[in-house]
Protein backbone atom coordinates (compact mmCIF):
# COMPACT_ATOMS: atom_id res chain seq x y z
CA UNK A 1 0.00 0.00 0.00
CA UNK A 2 3.13 2.24 -0.06
CA UNK A 3 2.88 2.23 -4.13
CA UNK A 4 2.54 6.26 -5.26
CA UNK A 5 0.34 4.82 -8.05
CA UNK A 6 -1.78 3.88 -6.13
CA UNK A 7 -5.58 4.70 -6.51
CA UNK A 8 -7.13 6.64 -3.36
CA UNK A 9 -10.54 8.37 -2.73
CA UNK A 10 -9.95 11.94 -1.22
CA UNK A 11 -11.87 11.65 2.35
CA UNK A 12 -13.64 14.91 1.48
CA UNK A 13 -15.02 14.18 -2.05
CA UNK A 14 -14.57 10.86 -2.06
CA UNK A 15 -12.98 11.05 -5.85
CA UNK A 16 -10.53 8.50 -6.91
CA UNK A 17 -6.62 10.17 -6.82
CA UNK A 18 -3.49 8.40 -7.35
CA UNK A 19 -1.93 8.70 -3.94
CA UNK A 20 0.72 10.93 -5.32
CA UNK A 21 -1.45 13.44 -6.62
CA UNK A 22 -3.83 13.70 -3.34
CA UNK A 23 -1.59 16.15 -1.42
CA UNK A 24 -1.86 18.55 -4.42
CA UNK A 25 -5.63 17.92 -4.99
CA UNK A 26 -6.03 18.73 -1.09
CA UNK A 27 -4.84 22.61 -2.03
CA UNK A 28 -8.11 22.74 -3.76
CA UNK A 29 -10.57 19.78 -3.01
CA UNK A 30 -13.85 22.09 -2.54
CA UNK A 31 -15.06 19.79 -0.01
CA UNK A 32 -12.01 19.99 2.39
CA UNK A 33 -12.91 22.25 5.32
CA UNK A 34 -10.75 25.43 5.29
CA UNK A 35 -10.31 28.08 8.05
CA UNK A 36 -11.08 31.32 7.25
CA UNK A 37 -7.83 33.62 5.50
CA UNK A 38 -8.84 36.59 6.61
CA UNK A 39 -8.41 35.26 10.53
CA UNK A 40 -12.02 35.26 12.04
CA UNK A 41 -11.17 32.03 13.21
CA UNK A 42 -14.46 30.13 11.56
CA UNK A 43 -13.83 27.08 9.43
CA UNK A 44 -16.21 25.94 6.31
CA UNK A 45 -15.93 23.52 2.99
CA UNK A 46 -13.65 25.46 0.76
CA UNK A 47 -16.89 25.84 -2.06
CA UNK A 48 -18.42 28.19 0.44
CA UNK A 49 -15.67 30.59 1.62
CA UNK A 50 -16.26 32.85 -1.09
CA UNK A 51 -19.98 32.96 0.36
CA UNK A 52 -18.44 33.31 3.72
CA UNK A 53 -16.34 36.43 3.26
CA UNK A 54 -19.10 38.12 1.47
CA UNK A 55 -21.64 37.55 3.52
CA UNK A 56 -20.25 36.11 7.03
CA UNK A 57 -16.64 36.82 7.60
CA UNK A 58 -17.05 39.22 11.14
CA UNK A 59 -13.19 40.46 9.74
CA UNK A 60 -13.75 41.44 6.67
CA UNK A 61 -13.49 44.94 5.87
CA UNK A 62 -17.02 46.20 4.85
CA UNK A 63 -18.07 49.85 3.55
CA UNK A 64 -20.81 51.71 5.84
CA UNK A 65 -23.82 51.85 4.02
CA UNK A 66 -23.51 55.30 4.37
CA UNK A 67 -20.20 55.97 2.69
CA UNK A 68 -22.25 56.78 -0.70
CA UNK A 69 -23.44 60.09 1.61
CA UNK A 70 -19.96 60.88 2.42
CA UNK A 71 -19.99 59.00 6.29
CA UNK A 72 -16.47 59.60 7.99
CA UNK A 73 -15.65 56.08 8.33
CA UNK A 74 -16.07 54.59 4.98
CA UNK A 75 -14.89 51.22 5.69
CA UNK A 76 -14.72 49.11 8.63
CA UNK A 77 -14.75 45.43 10.23
CA UNK A 78 -18.16 43.56 9.60
CA UNK A 79 -18.56 42.80 13.15
CA UNK A 80 -18.13 46.66 14.20
CA UNK A 81 -20.80 47.90 11.72
CA UNK A 82 -23.96 47.57 13.45
CA UNK A 83 -22.23 49.37 16.59
CA UNK A 84 -21.27 51.83 14.23
CA UNK A 85 -24.84 52.53 12.76
CA UNK A 86 -26.52 52.81 16.23
CA UNK A 87 -23.71 55.22 17.54
CA UNK A 88 -23.83 57.35 14.10
CA UNK A 89 -27.97 57.44 13.13
CA UNK A 90 -28.26 61.09 13.79
CA UNK A 91 -25.43 61.83 11.69
CA UNK A 92 -26.35 59.36 8.76
CA UNK A 93 -29.41 60.83 8.98
CA UNK A 94 -28.13 64.48 8.75
CA UNK A 95 -26.27 62.96 5.93
CA UNK A 96 -29.10 61.75 3.61
CA UNK A 97 -30.67 64.28 4.36
CA UNK A 98 -28.21 66.73 3.27
CA UNK A 99 -27.55 64.60 0.01
CA UNK A 100 -31.64 65.02 -0.61
CA UNK A 101 -31.66 68.52 -0.39
CA UNK A 102 -28.62 68.99 -2.78
CA UNK A 103 -31.18 66.76 -5.08
CA UNK A 104 -33.65 69.37 -4.41
CA UNK A 105 -31.15 71.75 -5.79
CA UNK A 106 -30.06 69.88 -8.59
CA UNK A 107 -34.11 68.96 -9.68
CA UNK A 108 -35.10 72.81 -9.42
CA UNK A 109 -32.18 74.21 -11.54
CA UNK A 110 -33.37 71.48 -14.34
CA UNK A 111 -36.79 72.24 -14.07
CA UNK A 112 -36.38 75.86 -14.58
CA UNK A 113 -34.11 75.30 -17.47
CA UNK A 114 -36.60 73.01 -19.00
CA UNK A 115 -39.54 75.80 -18.35
CA UNK A 116 -37.33 78.16 -19.87
CA UNK A 117 -36.70 75.98 -22.85
CA UNK A 118 -40.46 74.94 -22.95
CA UNK A 119 -41.36 79.08 -23.06
CA UNK A 120 -39.31 79.56 -26.30
CA UNK A 121 -40.45 76.53 -27.72
CA UNK A 122 -43.91 78.00 -27.29
CA UNK A 123 -42.99 80.76 -28.44
CA UNK A 124 -41.28 79.39 -31.91
CA UNK A 125 -44.66 76.98 -32.43
CA UNK A 126 -46.64 80.67 -31.70
CA UNK A 127 -44.21 82.05 -34.51
CA UNK A 128 -44.73 79.01 -36.85
CA UNK A 129 -48.36 79.14 -36.02
CA UNK A 130 -48.41 82.83 -37.09
CA UNK A 131 -46.44 82.01 -40.40
CA UNK A 132 -48.85 78.84 -41.07
CA UNK A 133 -52.26 80.84 -40.55
CA UNK A 134 -50.53 83.16 -43.26
CA UNK A 135 -50.03 80.83 -45.84
CA UNK A 136 -53.46 79.20 -45.21
CA UNK A 137 -54.92 82.98 -45.41
CA UNK A 138 -53.03 83.23 -48.43
CA UNK A 139 -54.42 79.76 -49.90
CA UNK A 140 -58.01 81.06 -48.66
CA UNK A 141 -57.69 84.39 -50.92
CA UNK A 142 -56.55 82.48 -54.31
CA UNK A 143 -59.54 79.53 -53.91
CA UNK A 144 -62.25 81.10 -52.06
CA UNK A 145 -64.97 82.99 -54.24
CA UNK A 146 -65.51 86.73 -53.26
CA UNK A 147 -68.95 88.18 -52.93
CA UNK A 148 -69.01 91.27 -53.67
CA UNK A 149 -70.88 93.03 -50.33
CA UNK A 150 -71.20 96.69 -51.48
CA UNK A 151 -70.83 98.99 -54.61
CA UNK A 152 -67.27 100.37 -53.39
CA UNK A 153 -65.90 97.17 -54.26
CA UNK A 154 -64.99 96.15 -50.67
CA UNK A 155 -65.19 92.31 -50.61
CA UNK A 156 -65.77 89.97 -47.67
CA UNK A 157 -63.92 86.05 -48.17
CA UNK A 158 -66.48 83.62 -46.64
CA UNK A 159 -66.08 82.18 -43.71
CA UNK A 160 -62.97 84.55 -42.52
CA UNK A 161 -62.95 87.16 -40.24
CA UNK A 162 -61.44 89.86 -42.36
CA UNK A 163 -62.00 91.88 -45.66
CA UNK A 164 -59.99 93.60 -48.19
CA UNK A 165 -61.02 96.11 -51.07
CA UNK A 166 -59.75 96.12 -54.35
CA UNK A 167 -59.17 99.40 -55.76
CA UNK A 168 -57.51 100.72 -58.61
CA UNK A 169 -55.57 97.04 -58.97
CA UNK A 170 -54.30 97.51 -55.37
CA UNK A 171 -55.83 94.98 -52.37
CA UNK A 172 -56.15 96.64 -49.25
CA UNK A 173 -57.04 94.08 -45.77
CA UNK A 174 -58.30 94.93 -43.06
CA UNK A 175 -58.67 92.67 -39.63
CA UNK A 176 -61.11 93.29 -37.64
CA UNK A 177 -60.19 95.03 -33.83
CA UNK A 178 -59.78 92.20 -31.30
Amino acid sequence: DKCVLRITPCQHCCQDFKACDLSTHFEKCLKMKVECEIGCGMSTFRENMAQHYESECQEKEVDCPFAKYNCKVGTLKRKELDNHLVETQDQHTELKLNALEELVLKQNEIILTQSKQMEKMSQQITALYSISNITILNWRIEKLEFIKTSVSDTYQVSGCAFSFQFCNGVIRIEFPAH
